[in-house]
């Protein structure tokens, strides 16, 4: 019941390489050389999410607001980095999208403001307009743009006062913006600003009492027609007339006042948005055709917003005239000059909904329209690839297709290339995905970079790992490389380093993108010892260089190099040894977990354990009779029983997750061969039940006529049945161990049977033969 409720409670390990949950729906062996998705949406592909994937499984408001989401292109791209207090790595969340967006905004948004204080207009301006690609970024960078248009420098009277109360109207709390409008009503400025003070007045006032809104604006423009404010003013009153609840005579004030505009402004950066408001006027009056027209043309809009809206209108017809074809293509457009996540999901549900209800005929001839048209089959593809599970079959036949379109077209996009490399390497066509992928690195950064991703899990597969690992190397110093991809560029990298390259580079990425995990699985088992020491050498972080001086010694205990874990444990100050190279309160929240809670052990110094059990193993090495070595060897078996789970345990590794990450998370299927032995040989190693047979063992091998041998064998099978049902990881990789259990207690009962534990072990033996039956 317990193992069901922790399944149930603790989520997919989607931060892990090894640790990869098998429990889950995900597929267990992990591609890890294929393209990584941007996105995932639950049952429309067959992506599993992956470190750096953003996860849009809460996404049931298909509507989100574009200013947190479609309209922050840079900012999405950007993960919310922390520094972590153990390794002195970096963290990465991609699902905390409520504090993700404003931690990252609120940076620019300092920044940008810090050069404004310091004088630096100009580049303030662009730093607010790259901030973000919402319209109340836009809008209030245009705002500080006109400023300087006007001539206004910080010097002019007011200014220092005016930037502030508007940075504080527009990104400050509440109550500061309440107050810096007071300050704006009494501020006593030059002339050149009052426009710009007129403007933010009107737009509070609007915002508390939106019934004003047209005349708060028109007062702006009647007051200041000829000020740079006019226009944006003009363009409000505009707008305040085409409420849902408008009738057409409203309309048709609101028209007039935006023809007004392009008569007085011709080269207006509104005309764009004038022709959306046109194409819905048109289509009030129920003149479809003219309503296409004014859409058409924002539809070639250079502005990606506008352009998405008209696209969409278009669709929008199409679908009421009943030519889903035409509707689709308009959407695949759409999708294709979407350059954020949710657009494109957008898009897509729209474009599925059609499909899946077109006739034989219609679906012939969209695929018709697809192929004859570059950007509608750049779109699809990628739609297909993204946004649609698919079978191998579905494959071969997109990528036939898609290859016969190809074929018959001219002047496409490089990115087509990029796409048609993930399909070549979806199918196993490792040489075409290379030389595909090959022509799709002349992209832009996105698909360039997913271009270069499958070049390099391609190269992988065929088998010349370093070119791979070149490959992954420069996409990871491509500018502007989404953070998805960087991500997963770095989980290739750090792979591919450990099974052919440099482990200690392989722990440096893991390190970097936060998967700690990883980690702790390569210092306990995987690294050698100078490899760990080198690390040592080179971290920069305190804490770092602690666990790992604590794990290294930990890693000579185990195997019994005695002399090197004192001379390890001895670089570490007292109260790091006692802690096990953390602090105390880390060392409490690392163990107060399950199994202890509020009972953690009392530290204990781990070189009272090192010269202990030196002490035994000199005496076992020098003794001259099988006695006094089986006594020397039943010490180490005493004191490893008696210290149990703790003293191989490096806490500042796992922090109290070693028995989760391989409990839950250890993926057989992708750890074949060589990782698994390392992670099964490491297992033994570190638990003191392992140790303790091992040392029972090897006392029964020497000293079989000692007197210590019936303990020793009864010891042996408490030992193993202990390790058999330790926990989920102990019972999958060490099925019979129940049986080994029973046949040393048997053992005791045949060898021994007037010895005391005879009786017990008799008892035992049953049980713990029972034990392996699996109706038990």
């Amino acid at each position: 019941m317990m193992a069901g409720y922790l399944v149930a409670c603790i989520g997919p390990n989607y931060e892990s390489v090894h640790f990869y949950a098998t429990w889950s729906d995900i597929p267990k062996d992990l591609d890890f050389g294929r393209v990584p998705q941007a996105y995932n949406v639950p049952g429309w592909n067959n992506e599993p999410v992956r470190g750096g994937t953003e996860s849009v499984e809460q996404l049931e408001n298909w509507g989100l607001d574009f200013h947190m989401l479609a309209d922050n292109a840079r900012k999405r791209n950007v993960p919310k980095v922390e520094m972590f207090d153990f390794l002195g790595g970096r963290k990465i969340d991609w699902y905390d999208w409520d504090s993700d967006y404003p931690a990252a905004l609120r940076q620019s948004v300092h920044h940008a403001r810090n050069l404004e204080v310091h004088g630096h207009l100009n580049q303030a301006v662009e730093a607010f307009r790259q901030a973000s690609t919402s319209l109340v970024f836009q809008s209030f960078a245009r705002d500080r743009e006109e400023l300087i248009e006007d001539g206004v420098s910080l010097a002019t009277k007011g200014c220092k006062e005016y930037l502030r109360d508007s940075y504080l109207i527009a990104f400050g709390y509440d109550e500061q913006g309440t107050k810096a409008v007071e300050e704006l009503k009494k501020l006593d400025a030059d002339p050149k600003l009052h426009p710009h003070i007129a403007y933010i007045l009107a737009n509070e006032e609007a915002n508390l009492h939106p019934e004003n809104t047209g005349s708060a604006f028109e007062k702006v423009v009647n007051d200041y027609p000829n000020s740079s404010r006019a226009e944006s003013a003009m363009m409000m009153v505009g707008r305040s007339h085409f409420s849902i609840h408008a009738d057409r005579s409203e309309w048709e004030a609101g028209i007039n006042i935006l023809h007004l505009v392009l008569e007085k402004y011709p080269e207006t950066r509104f005309r764009d948005n004038i022709e959306g408001w046109l194409g819905g006027y048109e289509l009030k009056r129920n003149d479809v055709n003219a309503a296409i027209t004014h859409y058409l043309r924002q539809s070639h809009s250079s502005n990606p917003r506008e352009a998405r809206k008209g696209e969409q209108e278009l669709a929008s017809i199409a679908i009421d005239a009943h030519r889903p074809t035409n509707a689709v293509c308009h959407l695949l457009v759409n999708r294709h000059n979407s350059v954020t996540p949710l657009p494109e999901i957008q898009c897509a549900k729209q474009i599925q909904s059609i499909i899946g209800s077109l006739s034989p005929k219609e679906a012939k001839l969209l695929q018709k329209q697809v192929s004859k048209d570059p950007i509608l089959l750049q779109s699809y593809l990628a739609f297909r690839l993204s946004d649609t599970a698919t079978t191998p079959k579905d494959e071969r036949r997109l990528l036939e297709f898609a290859s016969d379109a190809a074929n018959g077209l001219k002047g496409l996009d490089k990115g087509f290339y990029a796409r048609l490399a993930e399909l070549d390497y979806r199918v196993g066509r490792y040489h075409d995905a290379v030389r595909h992928a090959r022509m799709g690195r002349i992209s832009t950064p996105n698909l360039s970079g997913r271009a270069m991703y499958v070049e390099g899990g391609a190269l992988d597969r065929l088998g010349y790992h370093e070119e791979a690992l070149k490959t992954f190397a420069s996409l990871q110093k491509l500018p502007n490389l989404p953070a998805y991809l960087l991500t997963s560029v770095k989980e290739q990298s750090a792979l591919l380093n450990e099974k052919y390259g440099d482990p200690v580079r392989a722990y440096e990425l893991y390190r970097d993108i936060g998967h700690e995990d990883d980690l702790g699985f390569m210092v306990d088992n995987e690294l050698s010892y100078s490899q760990i020491a080198k690390l040592i050498s080179q971290s920069t972080k305190h804490q770092e260089r602690s666990i790992l001086k604590y794990s290294l010694a930990m890693r000579y205990f185990r195997d019994e190099k005695y002399d090197a874990a004192e001379r390890t444990l001895r670089t570490l100050p007292t109260d790091l040894r006692l802690y096990h190279g953390v602090s105390g309160p880390t060392y409490v929240k690392a163990l107060g977990y399950w199994e202890y809670q509020d009972k953690v052990p009392p530290p204990v110094d781990p070189l009272k354990d090192v010269t202990t059990m030196r002490r035994f193993r000199e005496q076992a090495e020098r003794a001259r009779t099988q006695e006094s070595r089986a006594k020397a060897l039943y010490g180490l078996v005493q004191y490893t029983h008696s210290r149990r789970n703790l003293m191989y345990y490096s806490p500042g590794l796992w922090m109290g997750d070693r028995s989760s990450a391989y409990g839950l998370y250890w993926n057989k299927n992708f750890n074949k061969g060589h990782f698994q032995d390392l992670v099964v040989k490491g297992a033994f190693n570190q638990e003191c039940d392992a140790q303790t047979l091992k040392f029972c063992k090897e006392l029964i091998r020497r000293c079989p006529h000692s007197s210590y041998m019936p303990k020793a064998l009864y010891t042996a099978g408490i030992s193993a049945e202990s390790l058999s049902r330790f926990n989920s990881f102990w019972r999958d990789i060490e099925s019979g161990l129940s049986k080994v259990a029973a046949r040393y207690m048997r053992r005791v009962v045949r060898e021994y049977p007037h010895h005391p534990l005879a009786e017990p072990a008799a008892k035992y033996a049953d049980v713990f033969a029972s034990e392996d039956n699996l109706d038990y």
